[in-house]
């Protein structure tokens, strides 16, 4: 996963905060969304405002993904 230092940071902050393994949080959300996904053929995700440049981003991805797919 593509991790910049701000969100390492901020990642840090969190773990050292709560004591939980934010690693382990992460894997916990991941097997959620893969359930959900599996149990209902679509992706849902929380509201939250998201920059262009972020947008545009995942849409380069999500194309590079495909282009990738047999």
């Amino acid at each position: 996963m593509r991790v910049d230092e701000e969100l390492k940071r901020r990642l840090a902050d969190v773990q050292s905060q709560t004591g939980y393994s934010v690693s382990e949080v992460v894997r916990q959300c991941l097997n959620s969304f893969v359930d959900y996904f599996d149990k209902n053929g679509c992706i849902i995700l929380p509201l939250s405002v998201v920059p262009t440049r972020e947008l545009e981003l995942l849409r380069h991805s999500k194309r590079a993904g495909r282009a990738k797919r047999p």
